[in-house]
Parts: C-alpha cells; structure tokens; sequence
C-alpha cells in the first residue's frame, strides 16, 4: 500500500499527534514491574515527603507483614530511631540504593524524579486519606506505586514521544508525514525507552527534558515559536536543561552539548548565554539546597555517602567512574549481555544514518550534536565501575541519549523504507517482550533475552535468590516493600504474583493473551491514523 506523501494541515496533525500520544501512554500505562531497589528507594522518600513531610526515608526501609483474621494481608513499615543508624540497619530493607548521613538515609540518586511524582502521590494520598482506604493492604500500596510511575515518569515519557514527532518535522520539514509518525513509534516502542517508562527510574525523564530542549533551540533557529521572545526562549533551554541534572547527574554531559549547540546556532549571541544560564541556576539551586538539606553542604552528591559496594577504590565521583574503556564501549553496544544494538537493532541503522547526515549541510550542526551526545554517554558508562547497570536488559545508562540517536528515522524511512520497517518491528516485538515479561534482570545472567525472559515467556520456571518464578508475564515477584534479600515472609505466593501485572491480566491472569488488548489498541490506533493521512 503507497502512503501518502503531502505534509498535512494544523488540524490533522493535532489529530495524529493525539494518537501518537495516546498510544504511548497506553502503553507505558498497560504495565507495572513491581518493586527492585531502583524504584523502592525513590517511592521510599516521595512517602516520606508526602505523609511526614521529612526527606529522610529510615521509616519506609523495613516492612512487616501480616495476615489478620480475615484473611487479609497488612504491610505495615516499621519505625526507626533516627539518628542511630548504621549500614547494618539495611538488613532486610527495601532496598540499598541509598547513602547515609548522620544517622539518617536519603536514596543515592538526585532528587528530581521523587519530586515530579510529588503531585500525583500527595494527590492519591489524599483521596485515600478522604475515603478511609486502608494504606496497609498490600493491595493498596502496589497500586499507589502503579499510579504515581503512571502520572509522573510514564505521563511525562509519552509526551517525550509527542516532542520527537514534532522535533522529526521541525528537523526534515520536506519529508511526508507518515515516516516521522514512524520514527515516533520506532523511538518511543522500540528502544528502551518502553520498559523503562513503565518503572519508576530516571532515565525517560532525562531524556525527555534534553530533547524538549534541543527541540526549542533547533525551533528558534529555524523561524519557529515567533511569539517566544529569544531571552526567554532561551530561559526555558536552560530550565529544561537543569531540570534533567536534578533528576540524573550524567544529564550534565547532555546539557554542555546542547548550550554548545545554542551559543554556536545562535552565531554567539550573548541573549542565549544570559538566558539559558539564567534559567540553569534555578534547578541546580534547587539541587545544592537539597544537597545542603540532606549531606550538610551543597557540594556533596546523593552518591557521596552511599552504600559501599557502588563505590571502588582510587576512582572518581564518589569513587564510580574509572578510565573510559574501549572493551567496555564495545560490550555497551553489540554482545547480547548489554548490547544496545542486540535488544533494539533498529538503532544500528539510525546510527549509520546519523553518520551519512553529517554530510548534509542543512542538519549538519544537529547531526554533529546528536554524535556528540551519544558519543559523551557511551565514553562515560564505558568508565562506570557498574557499567552494567546492575539488573537490566541493555545498557540503560544510554537510555538519555537514545532521542539523538533515533532522530535520523524519518529520514531512513524515506531511504530505506522495507529495512527500517523491518529492523523497527523486530525492535518494538524484542521490547514488548522485555516490558511484558521483565525489565528487571540479574546481573549474573549472561544472556538476559534468551536464558531469562524468553525461558519464562515460554512457561519455564526460574529460581532467582530462592524465590521461584513463574511465566509468562509479569514475573517479577518483589513488591515496592520488600527487596530480594528480605522478602516479606507473610506475602503468600497469590499476592506475590501480582507485585508486577499488566492490565490485560485483570481478565486473562498469568496469560499470554493478557497482550492482546495493548496490541488491539496499537492496530486501532495506526489504523486512525493511516485514515487521517488518507483523508
């Protein structure tokens, strides 16, 4: 079937981007991957700030469990003495992703993600406080965790999504919409991006600000957004771009790029560099007074008193980050243990094209720029000590700069139509599959897609840190309360299989079939909007 090649007017692309919106977000929105260190410590402080107002978490660590005579299970957390605390005080806790400062733990990672999830917690809080919902039903507490990732991390990822498909436009104007629609899809479901916005991390979040940035500075240049004038166009550059250091440190590699890029499109116009690091000083303010609240001085990082078995000796950073190495890099990108071009293949392609548009002199500086940016990511992960990333598929520490990598679809859609489909696909059937089963992997796996998620995708049983684990989806058995080396011992294994589920397992539980809902939704969608861009 030929597809059209006219670029639509503003009505129709507002319908289409809705749809691309809204698939997305039902997608990110269809999955909950229960608990694990990374997102128990973050939960563990937006409880803290929403039902104590403290940023420390000591009272949200420890969980214990019990069934009443009703037959129902109550997770209660069970209060410490602030104050006197030790690393010894982490045995059975929810997790280690944390540092400890004076008695008192924080979790060992930049506030911004626990703060954009403020509002939608502090709002459900409240609705449960109003309707007497009972707060320690294990029930209650996975699925205050589903909704606060669901309206923070996941909300904002899809919009991330809306943000490519306009900044693939504003990047090759005289392309036909339907290869940018493409790109979109190919970006926001078939890299990492997918599992990682149904999880309550980081990485989605910086990519999304550093995009939403190089997106208002590539539309400024470009004759776009007249009604912004450049200070304040460039304020919000530099807002977004402290925004994204506030929630992971590394986003500072991403934000020189980008001021690079501003002050050398802008042809050195001193307006940019007053207003981008006019509105950089808010966030990183914000930053440094959370630092001072937490570690008693502003220079001190979320990492610089943290657990010590993230940290190795004569290294920098809070002893994380070494020599960069090229093995490493190399490991980051082909081999199936972590390799970014073995879960979603579609990104080789998009890479070698990033490649052949430097040759073309009117995206030349964006090309340059994306290079640069993933260029930056893969030197510094190739030089932390856990390069790996702990229990993951692929490398997500380049999750912030997959966007730049991706940009180049729209135009190999064009290109090479029949092979970038192709290599999409695959790469959106290889995420769902990860989303579906389990994102979270142990480290000690050596082949993560084929010994773990397609094992239990096929119904095999797995033994992870003595706990058994069922498939075919959803088999994450940890809740947001307990970590691996301390589960509840009172959660029975009919609540356990529910710590992670899928919408579609409300009707078909533990079920492959629990999909077809999701991919329903998908088809109906690209069959809308295949109508508007036939209209």
């Amino acid at each position: 079937m030929k597809l059209p090649r006219k670029n639509l007017d503003t009505s129709r692309q507002r319908r289409i981007g809705f749809a691309i919106f809204a698939i997305l977000f039902a997608s990110y929105g269809y999955f909950h991957q229960g608990g694990g260190w990374n997102q128990n410590s973050r939960l563990n402080q937006v409880r803290a700030i929403v039902e104590k107002q403290q940023l420390e978490i000591n009272d949200y660590l420890h969980y214990q469990a019990s069934v009443n005579s009703r037959g129902e299970t109550k997770i209660l957390p069970l209060k410490r003495s602030v104050g006197n605390e030790t690393r010894s005080s982490l045995d059975s806790a929810n997790t280690l992703d944390v540092s400890l400062f004076s008695g008192r733990f924080y979790p060992n990672k930049p506030p911004g993600t626990v703060f954009l999830a403020l509002p939608a917690y502090g709002l459900i809080y409240s609705l449960e406080s109003l309707l007497h919902v009972d707060a320690t039903d294990w029930w209650i507490q996975t699925i205050n965790s589903y909704l606060t990732n669901l309206f923070s991390v996941a909300l904002v990822t899809a919009l991330g999504g809306l943000v490519f498909y306009f900044v693939s436009q504003r990047l090759f104007p005289a392309l036909p919409t339907w290869t940018h629609v493409a790109a979109t899809l190919t970006y926001g479901l078939g890299t990492m991006i997918f599992p990682f916005a149904t999880l309550f991390f980081d990485h989605d979040l910086v990519a999304t600000f550093s995009l939403c940035a190089f997106g208002l500075v590539l539309t400024k240049n470009r004759g776009g957004l007249e009604s912004l004038r450049d200070t304040f166009g460039y304020f919000l550059v530099g807002v977004l771009c402290g925004l994204s250091i506030l929630v992971n440190y590394t986003a500072i590699l991403t934000t020189a790029c980008l001021l690079a890029y501003g002050f050398w499109t802008a042809k050195g116009k001193p307006m940019f560099v007053y207003g981008a690091l006019a509105g950089l000083v808010l966030p990183i303010l914000l930053l440094m007074s959370y630092h001072a609240s937490c570690f008693g001085s502003p220079y001190a990082t979320a990492n610089t008193y943290q657990y010590s078995m993230f940290r190795s000796p004569d290294s920098a950073f809070s002893g994380m980050l070494t020599l960069p190495s090229a093995t490493v890099a190399f490991e980051l990108l082909f081999p199936y243990y972590r390799g970014l071009f073995f879960t979603s293949p579609v990104l080789l392609l998009t890479a070698l094209g990033l490649v052949m548009m430097v040759r073309k002199p009117q995206c030349k500086p964006e090309a340059i720029l994306c290079a640069v940016i993933f260029a930056a990511h893969l030197l510094v992960n190739s030089a932390f000590n856990h390069w790996h990333a702990g229990w993951t598929v692929g490398p997500r520490y380049l999750i912030p700069a997959l966007p730049f990598l991706v940009l180049p679809g729209a135009w190999l859609f064009t290109r090479l139509p029949r092979l970038t489909g192709t290599l999409a696909l695959a790469s959106f059937c290889i995420m769902l599959l990860i989303t579906a089963v389990e994102p979270q992997v142990p480290s000690a796996i050596s082949n993560p897609l084929k010994d773990h998620v397609l094992r239990l995708v096929l119904g095999e049983r797995l033994e992870v840190n003595g706990i058994s684990i069922d498939g075919p989806v959803s088999t994450n058995p940890i809740g947001v309360y307990e970590s691996w080396n301390g589960p509840g011992e009172s959660i029975r294994q009919a609540e356990r299989k529910w710590h992670a589920f899928n919408l579609g397992e409300l009707l078909w539980p533990g079920s492959r079939g629990s999909l077809a809902p999701l991919l329903l939704f998908i088809s109906a969608a690209l069959v809308y909007i295949r109508r508007v861009l036939g209209d």
